[in-house]
């Protein structure tokens, strides 16, 4: 079973504007990341139905949906909901690594549970 073991998705509410999203919720470092001053942005803004058909057309069958390195507890939430989303709509297509941050105490460990 062919599978893509590493894809960052987001909802259309973070690629529309990712700096907008990144500068409500203090996540700058994601932000340097996805959309860097200077050099080539490596992350390709895909809609789940983007994803869905990029996958069929190169005969994978299941991708894992990775999670960022959060600076903040509330992103990790925000970050979760999606992915839950996502997995409630294609349970086949998709496995998702939830996001943690720590320093979310254990608020961060009980999201995980």
């Amino acid at each position: 079973m062919p599978i893509d073991s590493h894809v960052h998705l987001y909802p259309s509410s973070v690629s529309q504007d990712p700096a907008a999203w990144a500068a409500q919720r203090g996540e700058s470092y994601w932000l340097s990341c996805v959309q860097p001053a200077t050099g080539i942005a490596l992350q390709a803004w895909r809609s789940v139905e983007e994803l869905l058909r990029d996958m069929d057309e190169a005969g994978i069958e299941k991708a894992v949906i990775l999670a960022w390195y959060w600076e903040n507890h509330d992103s990790c939430l925000e970050n979760l909901s999606w992915q839950a989303e996502w997995l409630r709509l294609h349970p086949d297509r998709f496995v998702c690594f939830a996001p943690f941050n720590a320093n979310g105490g254990p608020a961060a460990v009980d999201s995980l549970r």
